[in-house]
């Protein structure tokens, strides 16, 4: 049987050894006819043969770039004279060099057809595939150059993959480094914590793995991401609860000085929020960012309702609903968290006045009271908004607001409710609570 007949039907022990005995010129003839190179999809269990053709310079198992003309490329850092073309070379009467014919690259779509089956089979927990196909690896890993390549790319794809921890300690035996960063300069962690379900177990053994490798659970990327702070954002509280016990650091600051906290509110995650609390975390309204707000005060100024239940575990931290704040869209430059709740929901403020149980008579520099600026809402000709200016102003005084009170202009909220006729039942009834106190 002749090698292009071996190849064609996928004799791959008999393909090896006819081309140890066959020229290089037979070889690639034979690999021409047979659509070997473009079908490699269906010949990645060929590892063996691909060895030998590697061996014969016929084929590539370098993950790096082609370095041959390196030496070329940068003019000063060699003292290797350039190559004379032909027309100088025939001038000197000195023959042509034959010229070379290239080696096929094939180790990257090689591991990856190799990646994919090893997926696969543990998809489908095949176990004597599996272990078929991890002996192919286990011998074709040493033949391939430059694993580090495209920094680190070939371990962070099998871990993408969630490939077994067995595949992961045969790459690194074989020269892939474990503290390789990524483009972003984050760390495997980070790729694990993207990338791996908790479900299974994988995601601890992983873990525990590149910790003994000597990572840095805290490692930050360019973003000033860690592996604890992007399991935070996915809302992931497996991920959080493993890295907390792992010894992440809870107290770093994060994009825009961000803590964990504002991070897991900012992503709308409450039981993320809740197990951080647990861990002793409280939320820092003290801190403000390049606007001069504070975090409660950017929760609330967002447009529409708020979520009642993030409310809450805000409020559990006992802010201060009448801390200044700055926002170049109102007309006073001294902005509270209060003003900002008295345009959220009736329920909304109904839990701040519940769990927080503020002054709700002391005044701004204007004099007005809570009362006073929630009787000035705009309705914007909506009937319902002005219904939910009538709920506020009755909740308010159910928790001891006083309706006589007066601002700097000498005005009552039912005189300051009184500049719209959509307003009329908000001023009728605190004209009533006016006259019975």
């Amino acid at each position: 049987m002749s090698l292009l007949d071996a190849l064609k039907t996928e004799d791959y022990p008999l393909a090896t050894e006819l081309a140890a005995s066959s020229s290089d010129a037979d070889i690639r003839q034979a690999l021409h006819d047979s659509f070997f190179m473009q079908n490699l999809h269906r010949h990645w269990c060929a590892v063996e043969l691909l060895i030998t053709l590697a061996q014969r310079g016929i084929v590539s198992l370098s993950l790096g770039k082609d370095q041959s003309n390196e030496h070329t490329s940068n003019k000063g850092d060699s003292n290797d004279e350039p190559s004379l073309p032909a027309e100088l070379l025939a001038a000197l009467e000195l023959d042509t060099p034959a010229p070379t014919a290239p080696a096929y690259a094939i180790a990257p779509e090689l591991l990856q057809h190799l990646f994919t089956a090893l997926q696969r089979q543990s998809q489908q927990n095949d176990i004597e595939q599996q272990q078929q196909t991890l002996a192919l690896l286990t011998g074709l890993l040493p033949n391939v150059t430059q694993l580090d390549s495209d920094h680190g790319e070939l371990l962070r794809d099998a871990i993408r993959r969630q490939l077994p921890l067995t595949v992961i300690e045969q790459l690194i035996a074989a020269g892939c480094s474990p503290l390789a960063l990524a483009r972003d300069q984050s760390n495997y962690l980070s790729q694990i914590v993207r990338s791996v379900a908790v479900t299974d177990g994988r995601f601890a053994a992983y873990m525990a793995y590149f910790l003994a490798q000597g990572l840095n659970i805290d490692h930050a990327d360019v973003v000033r991401d860690t592996p604890l702070s992007l399991a935070v954002k996915q809302g992931d509280c497996d991920k959080v609860a493993l890295l907390l016990d792992l010894g992440a650091d809870t107290y770093l600051l994060f994009r825009d000085d961000a803590s964990l906290l504002a991070l897991a509110l900012a992503a709308n995650h409450a039981e993320v929020i809740k197990l951080l609390q647990q861990h002793g975390l409280q939320f820092d309204f003290d801190s403000v960012d390049r606007e001069q707000q504070t975090l409660l005060y950017r929760f609330l100024k967002g447009p529409g309702d708020v979520d009642l239940k993030l409310l809450a575990l805000l409020l559990k931290d006992m802010p201060d609903l009448y801390q200044p704040n700055r926002d170049s869209y109102r007309q006073s430059p001294q902005a509270t968290p209060m003003q900002r709740l008295l345009e959220k929901s009736p329920a909304a403020l109904q839990l701040a006045l519940h769990l927080l149980r503020p002054d709700l008579n002391q005044t701004d520099a204007d004099g007005n009271s809570a009362l006073h600026l929630a009787a000035a809402n705009y309705v914007n000709y909506e009937q319902r908004r002005a219904d939910d200016i009538l709920a506020r102003v009755k909740l308010l005084v159910s928790y001891g607001a006083d309706a006589t009170l007066r601002n700097h202009q000498g005005l009552t909220a039912a005189e300051v409710a009184s500049d719209d006729d959509l307003k009329i039942e908000v001023v009728t009834w605190l004209k009533q609570q006016e006259s019975h106190t």
